[in-house]
């Protein structure tokens, strides 16, 4: 929980770190799996470990998506999307960082208010980085559709 609440209060160290005691205290279980997700999500805002961010928004998405391409778990696919936009961005691709970050804000997602928190983090992120470029207006649209 100190992970979570960590995490949705923008400290993003923090939610790290506790991440990390979680899967410590909890190996030899299943219990890691949930401080493992949260760690994945705040290690991009804080610039630390793209690739492992990646490499496990990435399983996260392909573990939750049935062969006929139901999405089985919405709301973490959408959140690791969201992750992988984080990425895309620090990577330079500002065309897939706006495409999964509009992607991740589709309708069907049960908890809007945080997911138009971490899109507007990556809106913020993606402006400083690419200032001017028109292509932010549609992450920036689909934003305020939430």
């Amino acid at each position: 929980m100190t992970a979570w609440f960590a995490l949705t209060q923008g400290r993003f160290r923090q939610a790290v770190d506790a991440s990390q005691l979680g899967q410590a205290v909890a190996q030899g279980t299943s219990a890691p799996v949930q401080p493992f997700a949260q760690e994945a999500k705040a290690l991009p805002r804080i610039a630390r470990d793209d690739v492992q961010a990646s490499e496990y928004a990435t399983s996260v998405i392909g573990d939750n998506i049935a062969p006929d391409g139901t999405e089985l778990s919405p709301m973490r696919i959408s959140e690791c999307r969201l992750t992988l936009a984080f990425v895309a961005g620090r990577q330079g691709d500002l065309e897939q960082a706006v495409d999964l970050g509009v992607e991740g804000l589709e309708d069907g997602r049960q908890s809007k208010v945080h997911l138009r928190m971490i899109a507007s983090e990556l809106d913020q992120e993606l402006q400083r980085r690419f200032p001017g470029e028109v292509t932010l207006s549609g992450l920036s649209d689909a934003i305020r559709a939430v």
